[in-house]
């Protein structure tokens, strides 16, 4: 068995632990870790919060989310090491992301500190930064991909608003796998994940098509989330209503759940069928009621909190919607346990917040 898939397994019999078992808002050690390494990208993807100017950027994003791209004090290579150093016994999973990681300046640095130390570490990326160079560090680095397709090569490009994006994405999965065969290995396991937007909704058959030509070990299929950015100050304040409803009925409604629904049984019955997995599986209704009625969340609780945990280019440890616990030059293990963090899990163990309806975390 690989160290990937060991990795799978020990955080899957972590998520069996009854929470009941803990303390009142107490959590195990988080299985994955999420470092957004930069929020800026190469490319402007039309669904994207961090494009800014646009309005879903408007709508569900802020000066906290971003602003840390040109700020002075980031963390350096030294604090980085420090920290990776200080929680590599207790080894989760850590999740590169972006914006486009493999823009960040430390990038290579930051990922030989991972190998270094041991961990098992994922990337998210658009994959159109990886040349041979590049290809080659990613498969020495990294256990698995997530790789973004979101159409066939006109749909994509249009989506990316970067003309070529699809082939330089094409090239470097064949790059990766080469390499695979290369050396006989079987990672950095490939997911693809394809989200699904006004601008492909029509036809996800490329999903089925292109399936072979990728060659990765998952393929998966998300709906569009639209978190609501606003930071609390207090988390009393995230019991307020949404305001941004009207846009996320606004984006949802250029979306047509029927229409979407058949789409994916389509794909379910293609031979590539039982390699693609849905983000969440939904129900006709439940599908209807996700595009239609955005208020409304179809899960009644949320693990995020007690499992996970995001961190920011600038060192920042939050939680969901941005909700600052603390730094990665304190003491993690502390930052976990804090009564900030334990005030913030009773809180969503109480009762979901009007912000949680659409966000990733409620249906991984």
């Amino acid at each position: 068995m690989s160290r990937y898939f060991l990795k799978k397994l020990q955080n899957g019999l972590k998520d069996l632990i009854p929470q009941a078992f803990l303390p009142a808002g107490y959590a195990l050690f988080p299985s994955r870790i999420d470092i957004e390494l930069t929020h800026n990208c190469n490319l402007r993807c039309v669904m994207c919060s961090f494009v800014e100017g646009s309005q879903i950027n408007k709508a569900f994003s802020n000066e906290k989310r971003s602003k840390h791209e040109y700020q002075a004090d980031l963390p350096s290579l030294e604090e980085w090491d420090k920290f990776f150093s200080g929680i590599r016994r207790r080894s989760p999973v850590i999740n590169i992301s972006g914006g486009e990681p493999m823009l960040h300046p430390g990038f290579r640095d930051i990922a030989a500190m991972l190998k270094k130390y041991g961990f098992t570490v994922t990337m998210t990326t658009n994959a159109t930064l990886i040349d041979e160079d590049m290809a080659d560090f990613v498969s020495a680095h990294f256990d698995a991909i997530v790789i973004s397709v979101d159409g066939n090569r006109e749909v994509h490009d249009r989506i990316r608003n970067s003309p070529g994006a699809f082939e330089k994405t094409y090239k470097a999965i064949g790059l990766l796998n080469e390499l695979k065969k290369k050396r006989k290995v079987r990672t950095p396991r490939i997911t693809i994940n394809s989200t699904i937007s006004w601008e492909n909704c029509a036809d996800l058959s490329f999903a089925g098509e292109l399936y072979g030509r990728f060659a990765p070990y998952k393929w998966n299929i998300s709906h569009l989330f639209l978190g609501n950015g606003d930071t609390a100050d207090r988390i009393e304040d995230l019991y307020g209503q949404r305001n941004d409803l009207e846009a996320l009925q606004e984006i949802y409604s250029r979306i047509d759940p029927d229409l979407i629904y058949e789409e994916v049984l389509k794909l379910k019955k293609s031979p590539a069928g039982k390699h693609l997995s849905f983000l969440p599986s939904m129900t006709k209704k439940e599908m209807r009621k996700f595009y239609k009625e955005p208020r409304i969340a179809l899960r009644k609780k949320c693990r995020y909190p007690f499992r996970s945990c995001v961190i920011q280019g600038d060192g920042s440890v939050i939680t969901c919607m941005y909700f600052k616990m603390g730094s990665i030059r304190d003491d993690f293990h502390l930052i976990w346990d804090s009564h900030i963090y334990r005030d913030f899990r009773q809180a969503l163990s109480r009762e979901l917040f009007s912000k949680c309806s659409r966000c990733c975390g409620l249906y991984e």
